[in-house]
């Protein structure tokens, strides 16, 4: 029932800046490092986070990651013409872009393996032609 409240919480509503590391301590005791918590990033785009994972915990407590950054590729979208992120991790610049683009005009590339659930976040569309204009 509690995780029940929680996940609703995080669909509508930002967390304090402070706090954290208690909400770890009660995830810790309840068992629910593991756990997936849905994080809407706007425009229908949502997160599938774990609290076990730095990155997405950061985007499920705070509403995003590397904030500067994500401002800045924001701005630069509004021009673009597509997108490709190579080394995508959870893919979270992904769905940034995809608030953006339609799936054939952008592109995820992971290397490593245990990001093999990263379709679950994005979507991988491979169609669609090379593109100029990139960021």
């Amino acid at each position: 029932m509690l995780q029940q409240l929680i996940q609703w919480y995080i669909g509508r509503f930002p967390f304090p800046h402070r706090g954290l590391k208690y909400f770890i301590q009660l995830a810790k005791r309840q068992q629910w490092m593991d756990i997936d918590f849905v994080k809407p990033l706007g425009n229908g785009v949502q997160l599938h986070c774990k609290l076990a994972e730095h990155i997405e915990r950061q985007i499920l407590w705070y509403g995003g990651y590397e904030l500067r950054e994500t401002k800045w590729l924001i701005q630069e979208l509004a021009t673009a013409k597509c997108f490709y992120d190579i080394g995508a991790n959870i893919g979270y610049y992904a769905l940034q872009a995809a608030k953006y683009f339609a799936s054939g005009q952008k592109r995820t590339v992971v290397p490593v393996a245990r990001f093999a659930t990263l379709p679950s976040n994005t979507d991988n569309g491979a169609t669609g032609s090379p593109c100029s204009n990139a960021i």
